[in-house]
């Protein structure tokens, strides 16, 4: 098998399905075999951080090494971005703990990210990570007794 010596959005958003592995079918991410699918804005990411608005000028092999470093990045940003709406709840006498899958997102975020600053460095191309807390349980009622009428 040869490594591709060029790429179209499909095939790009194909590769990072496949990157995703198990954590898409997790989220409920599908592949579209004509376009991007869920995942055009991922792609969409990609070539900002690329640098290009035409996929069709990314060829040759350190060009398609970058791409495929940052779209593995774009997509676990996706990923971390889509899992962050999940919450622990406790329901029925069972705790559900399902922030492990945004925590596990999160380091493979920073895998991804890491791969890209090794190989490119902290210039414009970088991928940021930020941690977010939520500190908003829509289903925690507060005492709400110090706000006015």
């Amino acid at each position: 098998m040869s490594i591709p010596s060029s790429y179209t959005e499909k095939t790009l958003a194909e590769y990072m399905h496949v990157s995703l592995g198990k954590t898409a079918k997790a989220l409920d991410l599908h592949f579209d075999p004509n376009g991007p699918g869920d995942y055009v804005e991922a792609v969409n990411d990609t070539l900002l951080a690329y640098g290009t608005d035409d996929i069709t000028t990314i060829t040759g092999l350190t060009a398609i090494k970058k791409l495929r470093m940052l779209a593995v990045a774009s997509a676990w940003q996706f990923v971390v971005n889509n899992f962050a709406a999940l919450y622990d709840f406790s329901a029925d006498g069972g705790r559900y703990n399902r922030n492990q899958l945004f925590t596990n997102a999160q380091k493979m975020l920073e895998t991804a990210a890491g791969v890209v600053a090794a190989n490119y460095g902290s210039g414009s191309n970088t991928i940021r990570i930020r941690k977010v807390d939520h500190i908003h349980d829509p289903y925690t009622v507060r005492d709400r007794s110090d706000r006015p009428l």
